[in-house]
């Protein structure tokens, strides 16, 4: 079962009741659509022709009940709708980003994430204009179908034969040109979601574009890449228009053809005047509602292909989704005084080569500062993620103090084990927010933030800046790099977590600063059980107690 078949399936199980409701009235309503108002106009038309005052005032007060009783059933009908679907987009766009979260807390993954950005908002939108057809036309169309052919079974079987055939020929139209038309729509979709990609690409680097004078290459390729989406777009509306054409002209048939039967029935006086205009209007009812689902049809064509583009961006992610939403690991309490690699192999997905083949590594974590060295691309960083949980071996075991990880849930051993990776990006928050970003116990980083901010070199980093109230902006863009490093670096220091793993905590920092923030490290010691430094700086060294080659 894909992601959004799961989703749906649930959703859908949670509000089971008001589903199973809104299938019920949308019968109730067409049945008195059907058997109700139409009789009872026939009805108050042949008293009036006939000059019957006193049946045509009857039948009007008929009709006023009937009527208003059917707005009644369709205003519950409504609220019914509007509370469904007005949680479904904000719970489906929720649901996604949940899994994206628990699926990469089981297991990181190496796509770009900000690449779902796009997906995850359109698939939420389609997938609410998909279920506000379904139930605002689709359901109430379907099930006047299967009235009305029941409706004209019941009064004339040959009729209602009739009926039924002409509408399996739409339907078995629609479904032979099914595939080509969501085909057209998937190109048009795979194009809109490159050509975003590309509009963010060019905005991430504008400066660069202008220092290096290329706006005019920039807008000359995106301009081909314009090109084609126009071409994509009209492609596929105008084989949807063409398709939607057809299918109204098969309408336009079945009930010419059905009022000529009509015509022909009541000459013969196989019917009467009255049920002559009750069929005549059922189906100029049936020709205005099915008229209106043709239109609706490129909405799920947009859901669908919006809905294979993620597919495909989640398959990346091979995950059992219900696996993930039952997975409950046993609480543990241990005092991460050992880490153990026991015939830890390991490869990256895209890569043939194994990068560990069964490592045997014991480190007591014991008040040391313990230095990951080794080339580059020789595993050092993802040394420290296979401990964190964030990669799986492909053979092997990994033990903090005798209990295996796979045994151990993840945002428990990163509670316990904080990373401050390489990586400078920073959220849309204050700076101090942004250091005590997973900070359980504010009391605490607050602590040592005010020990870190007394080292001169970093007080006069942020001397300009009100770190309580100034926003880093998107992605840290108002700090410089150095700030952002900084920021992150000092957010691993403040955590309560019982060992630090800092990779290239020093890189690119100006000397005088980054001899500080050795000497910090090297002081913050006595605060940690342990702290792993991964780095090329042969300045750092001199600080470990134990170095591990890689």
């Amino acid at each position: 079962m894909n992601i959004l078949s799961y989703l749906f399936s649930t959703f859908f199980t949670e509000q089971k009741y008001s589903t199973i409701a809104l299938v019920l009235l949308s019968f109730l309503i067409n049945i008195f659509q059907i058997n109700g108002m139409s009789l009872i106009s026939a009805k108050l038309i042949q008293f009036i022709e006939k000059k019957d005052s006193e049946n045509a005032w009857e039948y009007l007060r008929y009709f006023i009940l009937v009527t208003a009783f059917a707005l009644f059933v369709l205003n519950v009908y409504r609220m019914l709708q509007n509370k469904v679907l007005t949680k479904l987009r904000q719970w489906l766009r929720h649901q996604l980003l949940k899994y994206v979260l628990m699926i990469n807390r089981e297991e990181l993954d190496e796509i770009n994430f900000t690449t779902l950005s796009s997906p995850i908002n359109r698939m939420a939108s389609s997938g609410f204009g998909l279920f506000y057809n379904v139930v605002n036309s689709v359901l109430p169309n379907v099930t006047l179908l299967i009235i009305i052919t029941g409706y004209f079974f019941l009064k004339n079987p040959v009729f209602g034969i009739f009926f039924l055939l002409c509408n399996l020929l739409t339907i078995g139209y629609i479904y032979y040109n099914w595939n080509y038309l969501v085909g057209l729509r998937d190109d048009y979709e795979i194009y809109f979601n490159n050509s975003e990609s590309k509009i963010i690409d060019i905005l991430n680097n504008l400066d660069k574009i202008i220092h290096r004078g290329n706006s005019e290459n920039e807008m000359n390729e995106f301009a081909e890449i314009t090109e084609i989406g126009i071409k994509r777009g009209a492609d596929y509306y105008e084989a949807v228009n063409y398709t939607n054409f057809v299918c109204n002209i098969i309408i336009f048939i079945i009930v010419s053809l059905a009022i000529s039967y009509l015509i022909h029935l009541y000459f013969q006086k196989q019917i009467t005047v009255t049920m002559f205009i009750a069929i005549f209007t059922v189906l100029l009812l049936y020709k205005e509602r099915f008229s209106s689902t043709i239109q609706s049809f490129p909405d799920f064509m947009d859901f669908i292909s919006r809905a294979n583009f993620i597919l495909d961006l989640f398959d990346k992610m091979k995950i059992d989704y219900k696996h993930v939403d039952d997975t409950v690991y046993n609480p543990v309490d241990i005092p991460f005084d050992i880490v153990k690699f026991e015939n830890v192999s390991f490869k990256y997905e895209q890569s043939d080569k194994m990068l560990f083949e069964n490592l045997n590594i014991t480190v007591k974590l014991e008040n040391k500062i313990i230095g990951i060295t080794g080339l580059s691309g020789n595993g050092k960083s993802t040394f420290a993620k296979l401990l964190l949980k964030l990669y799986k071996p492909q053979s092997g075991n990994i033990f903090i103090d005798g209990v295996n990880i796979k045994d151990i849930d993840g945002d428990y051993i990163r509670r316990n084990i904080a990373y401050v990776n390489q990586n400078s990006k920073l959220f849309d928050k204050t700076v101090v927010e942004n250091i005590f970003y997973g900070c359980g116990d504010r009391e605490h980083c607050d602590k040592y933030l005010q020990i870190i901010m007394k080292y001169p070199k970093i007080r006069d980093l942020f001397k300009n800046i009100d770190i309580q109230n100034k926003s880093a902006g998107l992605l840290g863009e108002n700090l410089s790099g150095g700030q952002r490093q900084v920021v992150n670096f000092i957010g691993g220091l403040v955590l309560p977590s019982k060992i630090l793993i800092l990779d290239e905590p020093t890189n690119a920092l100006d000397n005088d600063l980054k001899m500080e923030i050795i000497q910090l490290i090297r002081d913050f010691k006595v605060y940690k059980k342990c702290i792993f430094v991964i780095s090329h700086d042969k300045d750092v060294f001199a600080i470990y107690d134990k170095r591990i080659e890689i």
